[in-house]
């Protein structure tokens, strides 16, 4: 019989870094300091979190049957038989619900509303369809971000540049594929038995993809450093070795990894090499924008 940690489970909580993104857009603005800016950002994150764990559970119900063969999906709940499938689809119901209806409640304006809409129907794209078509599907993960930063910008009140788009664009790319060849090198040719798109992708072309989205992500960092409007912009210019060092490393990490999800973005912090270079980073963002 389910219990609540069981159902808990079932929403991925780790996962919700990648609503973390929200906060990026006011922060870059240099608007993350205004009053009740925190406060609506936590918010929009708490319903966009909500609406990812509903698009997670619907995607352990479509997979139960193949995840019950996979050497570490086999442990999720609905895999496993903890949580019934009736009582999952219920419960993915509830949570989208209360993420659509938190920004309503809490007046977080229409354009919010509407772009959690987005998320929501993205991600029920991407469990039903998307997630079967290679390349198509790792373009479809990296939309995902894209939504979430334009939810965090019309919290701000704040356009989105052009080399923000595009850079968290390349980026989410640049890590979805990371994952698929994690995925790939630890399962190897049984891979093709969990996802469809493992048919389609081979080391080689995924290492390739992973070198061309690297290549165009660090230029358009670069790019974005040198006309940045930030009011100390020289600070910047100390980032981009380390941005470098980031990501020729995760892609060293990418490839010598043998374990499925090994590489999850999510688990960058515990690489101490990444996560010194990181929050360097932040440091010098903010003597850039804010002193």
């Amino acid at each position: 019989m389910a219990n609540i940690l069981d159902f808990v489970s079932l929403m991925r909580v780790r996962q919700w870094y990648k609503n973390l993104i929200i906060f990026a857009p006011a922060f870059f603005a240099g608007r993350i300091s205004q009053l009740g800016m925190i406060e609506s950002l936590f918010i929009g994150f708490l319903s966009l979190c909500l609406i990812s764990s509903s698009g997670y559970v619907i995607n352990d119900i479509i997979d139960a049957g193949m995840d019950k063969a996979h050497p570490a999906k086999k442990n999720r709940a609905i895999a496993r038989g903890a949580v019934g499938k009736n009582w999952a689809a219920t419960f993915a119901a509830i949570l989208a619900i209360i993420g659509i209806l938190i920004p309503i409640g809490f007046g977080l304006g229409m354009h919010f509303l509407f772009l959690a809409a987005i998320l929501l129907a993205l991600m029920q794209a991407y469990n039903l369809w998307l997630k079967r078509i290679a390349f198509l599907d790792v373009n479809a993960l990296a939309l995902n971000y894209i939504v979430r930063s334009f939810a965090g910008a019309a919290i701000a009140g704040v356009v989105l540049s052009e080399w923000f788009f595009l850079g968290a664009y390349l980026l989410a790319l640049f890590l979805a594929l990371a994952k698929r060849r994690a995925d790939l090198s630890a399962l190897g040719n049984a891979a093709k038995k969990y996802k469809a798109v493992m048919e389609v992708y081979t080391l080689p072309i995924l290492d390739k993809l992973l070198q061309i989205s690297a290549a165009l992500l660090l230029g358009t960092y670069m790019l974005y450093t040198f006309q940045s409007p930030a009011k100390n912009a020289a600070f910047l210019l100390g980032t981009i070795p380390l941005v470098f060092f980031c990501t020729f490393r995760y892609m060293w990490l990418a490839t010598k990894t043998r374990h499925s999800g090994g590489i999850s973005p999510g688990r960058m912090a515990e690489d101490l090499p990444i996560a010194i270079s990181g929050a360097l980073t932040v440091f010098l963002f903010c003597l850039a924008i804010y002193f």
